[in-house]
């Protein structure tokens, strides 16, 4: 996933509490106040929400970082969307490279 910085993270936070979680009118809310900026797919709203109440952190927590990886479909297409909404102008070819997906 493409990282935003610890600021753009603020304002994601406050404008989605602004909307109270309603996170498709947070999007909307976002996109006119900050005009010049990238602005987060829907699900970035909810999901950097839920990461700081259950994690404390913006990040995703890596409940198994350092354990060998068990295949699971689900995640790599996962990994695939949120690049995909993260950036959008990429190539199949790139993001199959990126996440060792085949084409």
């Amino acid at each position: 996933m493409a990282a935003y910085s610890n600021a753009e993270y603020a304002d994601i936070l406050f404008v989605y509490g602004y909307c109270d979680g309603n996170a498709a009118e947070a999007r909307r809310e976002y996109e006119r106040r900050f005009p010049n900026r990238r602005t987060p797919n829907v699900r970035v709203f909810s999901t950097t929400y839920r990461n700081v109440a259950e994690n404390g952190s913006v990040k995703r927590r890596r409940v198994d970082a350092g354990a060998p990886r068990v295949y699971q479909p689900d995640d790599e297409r996962e990994e695939i969307l949120i690049h995909f909404e993260d950036n959008p102008g990429t190539s199949i070819a790139k993001v199959a490279r990126q996440t060792g997906a085949s084409q």
